[in-house]
């Protein structure tokens, strides 16, 4: 079918010949000269006018030619006049077309208006985007030959020069990290950075860490000549030496994808100090649960392990005074006489009594009679 439409594309476009007159319809690639990387997919624009600016014409039958070997066609996209537009089937670059024979595949785009008013528009235009995924290093030209033009005119093109080079992704790393000692239950950061030295896109699949460490970042691109930065958080949770390696998973062509992390888990053994002391009495034998903290006021016990709970009671009566309150407690109980204290903290807490004051008997009252 598509042959048959080329045929008939071929004959009405021979219908519009004028003798004698001799102008050109012009094809180009934009932009002509392009950088490329192996690995990777490259992109250009064609476009079209014509030498006398003529807008009315029953179009153009083109021929797209390029290297298998260094190219793999992806697509033609964003047709002009799409309606207007056949595309046919690649086929083998045939002999003497194209005008390289470092080309060896082709493909036939047409533009047919029976009406004769093509394009139409201000020239030039846009015929089409093509894009091409690319395969091997060197230059490699994509370049353009005629199926069929309008009556007296020539085809005249300007093809693209891909300049292919490897692609170099080269992964480097910043140094070892060190995070020393760390109480178990508590986190520290540090950082290392990813360089990608190469001229092409570094992907990274995945970063793995080892037990005790964790990572904000696993995984991205890192484009030519930049770098990222990733922050590394040591997290012990017992009281060991931690040690690994942090790996990274790319598609590098060289260079570094490990480094070393290690650190040191330990545990921290905190004691408190406890002071009881008594006020309006002195030498106040205290009880105490659990007994060891048992005292005579003033007194102190030291090395209490970390929130230890301890519970004093003081007597009723010391020396002369009677027992009024505890200060410095967590809790108190008049009635008990008791003081709980958590030793979350060093504390000093303090037993109240009334004074050395005498205490008073009932009065007797006396009667005194005189005896006559």
């Amino acid at each position: 079918m598509i042959k048959k439409l080329l045929f008939f594309t071929n004959f009405l476009l021979l219908m519009f010949v004028a003798p004698g007159y001799a102008v050109e319809q012009i094809v180009s690639a934009q932009p002509k000269h392009i950088p490329a990387y192996t690995d990777s997919t490259v992109s250009f624009d064609v476009y079209y006018t014509t030498s006398d600016g003529n807008m009315n014409l029953p179009g153009l039958g083109l021929r797209m030619h390029w290297n298998t070997n260094a190219l793999e066609l992806l697509g033609v996209y964003q047709v002009f006049n799409s309606s207007l537009f056949v595309l046919g089937d690649q086929e083998e670059n045939m002999l003497g077309q194209g005008g390289n024979g470092a080309t060896n595949r082709q493909v036939n785009l047409s533009w047919l208006d029976t009406e004769g008013e093509w394009p139409s528009n201000g020239l030039p235009v846009r015929l089409f985007r093509v894009a091409f995924r690319v395969l091997s290093a060197g230059n490699t030209l994509v370049n353009f030959s005629s199926s069929s033009t309008a009556g007296g005119y020539d085809l005249a093109w300007e093809p693209a020069l891909i300049r292919i080079m490897n692609a170099t992704r080269v992964s480097r790393l910043s140094s070892a990290l060190t995070f020393g000692n760390l109480a178990v239950g508590q986190s520290a950061t540090r950082t290392f950075t990813i360089y990608n030295d190469g001229n092409a896109t570094l992907s990274v699949s995945s970063i793995t860490y080892p037990k005790g460490f964790t990572g904000d970042w696993n995984g991205g691109t890192i484009a030519a000549g930049s770098s990222r930065t990733v922050s590394v958080t040591f997290s012990p949770t017992a009281a060991q030496s931690y040690s690994g390696t942090i790996t990274l998973y790319s598609n590098k062509t060289s260079g570094t994808s490990s480094l070393s992390c290690s650190g040191t888990g330990f545990t921290t053994t905190t004691t408190r100090t406890l002071s009881v002391n008594s006020s309006g009495a002195s030498s106040v034998p205290i009880a105490a649960t659990p007994s060891t903290y048992d005292g005579t006021t003033n007194y102190t016990k030291a090395g209490i392990a970390n929130n230890t709970s301890i519970t004093l009671t003081a007597p009723a009566i010391s020396g002369n005074g009677d027992f009024t309150s505890w200060i410095g407690c967590n809790s108190t109980n008049v009635a008990t006489r008791t003081c709980t204290v958590v030793m979350n903290a060093n504390k000093s807490v303090t037993a109240q009594y009334d004074g050395d004051t005498p205490k008073s008997l009932p009065g007797v009252l006396m009667l005194l009679l005189d005896e006559e």
